[in-house]
Parts: structure tokens; C-alpha cells; sequence
């Protein structure tokens, strides 16, 4: 049933909100009407015949000091916190959260849990609206006759207070969950507050590559170079003797990125370089000059468990795939500050596995990667090339994430697989313990306690799983501990790095410190610029960490 505000002011201290709005960008849509379930309450407001300063009034009031229950904690707060900027501060609980972390396996949305978790006929009032929208191939809700609207929402409202009744039990670890929700107050700030990129730089750098696309287009006018069907029939009709090196799925001559590379013709040259500029434009210029808010402001979305051992992920856009070079970067501008763990899973794989001979190296300043190339090659340290280092690396993390035998072989680039398999044997040690463990209980975990369920069969990515999610935890538990002037000015994260925007002098050691607390051996390297290609030069970069009780630098 619809109440009014003051109506809704009553509602119980504890009590599950659902919200439905005009679209899934809190920057541009706004709510229709939010569902309040709770002892012997269960009604709906509607927010779309409110004035903006009574949304204000409402949210200000309602929220603050309720305990709130929702499915999707962030999404649902991000809308709420256009009127109630404080809304990060409140008490609230996630059930999306609490079901990724009992078991990240599978999907996580309201309607499957509910199936899996209530009786079918709790569903019942959502059937309608769900028919309604199928049949007219929509999902905006603003198509839906009021009381249709108010069912559902309701019934979403009541099946989020129902689930988190019966899966708060079920968590193995008060510790995690405690971690995440305050991981997701603070991933909820940073893509609030989201970063500024150099507009005009972007309209430029859209023009030039707009204008060399063209260029490459109009020498082959005959044919679309981003169509593989369309480059395969040219360059095997020009070239009836060329060699057929993969084959698609269906047989054909393969003529994707990798083949066109080894090909080595001006014709397929071309064909690749199209292809980049066509990628980048449409996910790095374009796409990202779409997403920008009226401050020209970028406010992607973070996903806190989006890979299965608890890493974050990225999208809308994914920054996390935005190439290393000057060329995009350069866009993500001002006072720039880059802080990326240095050799993070090998450092977290030679604790974690007790390696006392790679232990010992780390305590010794060395570089793992360039110690293990060195015993790969034969070679001395110091003659180890970055390229064998790099190489060297690619096949430690291919060994960690359990990467089959022949797609290994295939790395090892001539490198007798014998010789890598000795180098990496307690790799192989770790693997079989993991798989024993896994047999007898089901599961891995890393060093916080954060579980992943695994069948036997699959025990071989157990090892990843483990050294992953610790790096995970860490990093997680880094952005925790930082003070919230901090949090507000970090911008991005790729995988173990963090970009900051206008960090003070007196807030950098603060971030660094926050980073290895939690493992004395953990190296930060860190490096300031005008924009975030500049702050990553490995002449800017220098290496912190712990010596002698002290934040140092250890390294360049």
C-alpha cells in the first residue's frame, strides 16, 4: 500500500528497503518509489511525487538512524545519497554481500535467492508486473500501473528482510563480513566522488585517431578491416599461398590480432592498426567521454567481489583494462600519485607457502622475479634482461593459477619444461597440500579467513584462490584502515594499484604505511606525476618498505 512520508516515518528500526528508478546510472536516473518491509510494516513511498526538498527531509530522517536492510547495498545507497549525503555513514546490512561470501559461486541476484531460500508463492506478487514487462520487451518500470509498481517493490522489499533472516546466520566469518561492509562505505565514496579526466584532451585525441581510422578506411574502401569474414576473403584471395597458422572454431583461416601480427604484410598491418584505433576510440576515448558527468567527472563501478577470490573488479567503464601508455593515461590528470604493490604474489606465495629460500632473498632486497630468472636462464642477476624478467614472472603466475600442461609448454617459449617444472617444485608441493585440504573439507581460505567452496576437481586453482584473496583482503583492509580525506581521493584501482589524486605531502606516508601493515615484507612502489602515465615512470617510481622498523625507501 502507498503511505504517505509521515506514515513511512514510523516504520520499524529495522527494516529492508528496495528501490526501483528510471534507469541503473545514479548520476542521471532518479527513483520512482522505494518499498519498507519490517514487523508487521510492509508499504511503499513514492518518490517521483516528491519535491526534492522533501526527498531531502525524508531521506535525512528515515535513514539515519535505522538499521536498513537492502539486496544491493551500494547501488541502492548511491540513489539515496543524492539527498542524504551522509547515507555512508548509516547502519545497513547487504544481502548480495553476505551471499558472495558464504559461497561466490553462482548467481547472487534477488530473484534466485529467493527461489532457492522462500516458498514459491512469496513470489506470487511480483508475477504480474514480471509478465507485464515481458510482454511489452521492457524493463522501465515507469511502464508499470501503479499498484503493479507497489507489489513488487514491496514484495522485493519483504524477500530482502526474509533472506537476510535466514543467511546472516550462515556466515563463517563475522570478520569478513565486518570488512566488507566497510569496504563498501568506501568504494561507495569513491565512485561518488569519481575522478576528473582532461575533456578537451579526449575531444582532441578522438579527432586524430578518428581522422587516421578514416585514412586506413579509405585505402580499403573495398572491404570493412574490422570484419574478420571480409580481411580473411581478402587476404586469402590476394595471397592465395599464405599459411593458414589457427583456424576458428568453425575451421576457417583464423585472422585475428595474433595471426595478423605473425603474418607481417602491409595489408594486414593495416588491418590491425584499424582494429586498435577502432578499440580504443569506442572503450577508451568515446566511450569514456560518453560517461562523463556534467563536471566531466568519471564515476565507473566497482564490483568488491566481482572475481571469486573477493578481488575487485571493474566496469562501466573498465579501468582496469585502460592500455599502459601515454595515450590515455595522459587524461587522467592534475596532482597524480601512483602506490602498486611490488611483486605482491610472490612475496604473498613465499610467506604463505613458508619458501624459506625465497624468504630469505626478499629479506635480502632482491627482486623474486630476477632471482628466479636467474635460475631459469642460468644467468646472473644482474645480466637478466626485462624481458627475461617479465617472462620469468608470466610463467611463475601461469604455474600459480594452476594453468594446464600443455598451455604451460606453450609459454615456456623453448625452455625445456622439465627445467621450469624444477624451479617452480614447490609450487607443486603447495598444490598437492591445497588438494588434500580441499578433499577433506571443501574449501579453501585465505590468511583473513575469507573461504572459497571447491570441489576436488577443482583443487587446482586452489592455490591462486589462497595467494589472490590474501592480496584481496590486504588490499581491502589497506583502503579500510585509511583516514577518509584519503579514501575520497582515491580514484582508481588496477588489480594491485591505486591512483590518488592531490594527496598532500603529510597524506602520502599515511596511504603507504595503511598498505603493508599487514605483512612486513610487502613493497609499495610509488611515484607522483601530472597525470597518471607520468606518476608510473620507473624514474619517478621508488620502492617503500619496512626496515629497521621504519617506512623506507628500498628501492628505485
Amino acid at each position: 500500500m502507498q503511505i504517505s512520508i509521515e506514515e513511512a516515518l514510523k516504520a520499524p528500526k529495522k527494516v529492508a528497503v528496495d528501490l526501483e528508478t528510471t534507469g541503473l546510472n545514479y548520476t542521471r536516473d532518479s527513483i520512482i518509489t522505494a518499498g519498507i518491509y519490517g514487523e508487521n510494516f510492509k508499504h511503499h513511498i513514492r518518490f517521483d511525487q516528491m519535491s526534492d526538498d522533501l526527498k531531502k527531509y525524508f531521506c535525512g530522517t528515515f535513514f539515519k538512524d535505522r538499521q536498513v536492510i537492502y539486496h544491493h547495498a551500494k547501488f541502492d545507497m548511491h540513489f539515496i545519497e543524492k539527498f542524504y549525503p551522509d547515507i555512508y555513514k548509516s547502519s545497513f546490512a547487504c544481502t548480495m554481500i553476505i551471499s558472495q561470501i558464504i559461497d561466490n559461486n553462482g548467481s547472487h541476484s534477488l530473484e534466485v535467492l529467493a527461489d532457492l531460500l522462500l516458498p514459491s508463492e512469496l513470489n506470487n506478487e511480483k508475477h504480474e508486473s514480471n509478465e507485464f514487462l515481458k510482454k511489452n520487451k521492457t524493463k522501465d518500470f515507469t511502464k508499470l500501473s501503479p499498484n503493479m509498481l507497489g507489489d513488487r517493490v514491496e514484495a522485493d522489499a519483504r524477500n530482502t528482510y526474509l533472506i537476510f533472516d535466514i543467511l546472516r546466520p550462515r556466515i563463517y566469518s563475522d570478520s569478513i563480513y565486518a570488512m566488507e561492509k566497510e569496504f563498501l562505505r568506501r568504494l561507495l565514496r569513491i565512485e561518488s566522488v569519481g575522478v576528473k579526466l582532461d575533456k578537451a584532451y579526449l575531444k582532441d585525441l578522438e579527432v586524430k585517431l578518428s581522422e587516421r581510422r578514416e585514412v586506413i578506411a579509405r585505402q580499403y574502401h573495398e572491404i570493412n578491416l574490422d570484419s574478420d569474414k571480409q580481411v580473411r576473403d581478402y587476404l586469402y584471395t590476394k595471397y592465395p599461398n599464405l599459411p593458414i597458422l589457427k583456424q576458428t572454431p568453425k575451421g576457417k583461416p583464423s585472422v585475428d590480432i595474433e595471426v595478423l601480427e605473425k603474418l607481417n604484410l602491409p595489408d594486414a598491418t593495416a588491418a590491425v592498426e584499424h582494429r586498435h584505433l577502432t578499440h580504443t576510440l569506442s572503450t577508451f576515448v568515446t566511450g569514456l567521454l560518453e560517461r562523463l558527468d556534467d563536471d566531466d567527472r568519471l564515476h565507473c563501478k566497482f564490483n568488491q567481489l566481482g572475481a571469486r577470490t573477493g578481488r575487485l573488479s571493474c566496469e562501466d567503464p573498465n579501468l582496469q583494462q585502460i592500455p599502459d601508455t601515454e595515450e590515455i593515461r595522459r587524461a587522467f590528470f592534475g596532482n597524480v600519485s601512483v602506490a602498486d604493490y611490488s611483486q605482491m604474489e610472490a612475496i604473498l606465495y613465499a610467506c604463505l607457502n613458508d619458501d624459506v629460500e625465497l624468504l630469505e632473498m626478499i629479506d635480502a632486497g632482491v627482486d623474486l622475479y630476477i632471482f628466479l630468472a636467474a635460475k631459469l636462464y642460468g644467468k646472473k642477476m644482474e645480466s637478466i634482461t626485462d624481458v627475461e624478467r617479465v617472462d620469468c614472472k608470466r610463467l611463475f603466475l601461469a604455474k600459480l593459477y594452476g594453468l594446464g600442461r600443455k598451455a604451460f609448454e606453450i609459454r615456456t617459449k623453448g625452455i625445456p619444461v622439465e627445467r621450469v617444472e624444477s624451479l617452480f617444485s614447490s609450487v607443486q608441493r603447495m598444490f598437492n597440500s591445497v588438494k588434500s585440504f580441499v578433499e577433506v573439507h571443501g574449501y579453501v581460505e585465505t590468511q583473513y579467513g575469507r573461504r572459497r567452496l571447491l570441489h576436488p576437481n577443482r583443487a587446482y586453482i586452489g592455490v591462486n584462490t589462497i595467494v589472490q584473496g590474501t592480496a584481496a583482503d590486504i588490499l581491502k583492509r589497506a583502503i579500510n584502515r585509511f583516514p577518509w580525506s584519503i579514501v575520497e581521493k582515491c580514484k582508481v584501482n588496477v588489480h594491485d594499484e591505486l591512483v590518488f589524486v592531490d594527496l598532500t605531502e603529510e597524506e602520502k606516508p599515511i596511504a603507504l604505511q595503511s598498505m603493508i601493515l599487514d605483512n612486513s615484507r610487502l613493497k609499495v612502489s610509488f611515484g607522483s606525476g601530472s597525470n597518471w602515465f607520468t606518476a608510473r615512470d620507473k624514474n619517478v617510481m621508488k620502492t617503500w618498505g619496512w626496515k629497521n622498523g621504519s617506512l623506507t625507501i628500498i628501492g628505485a
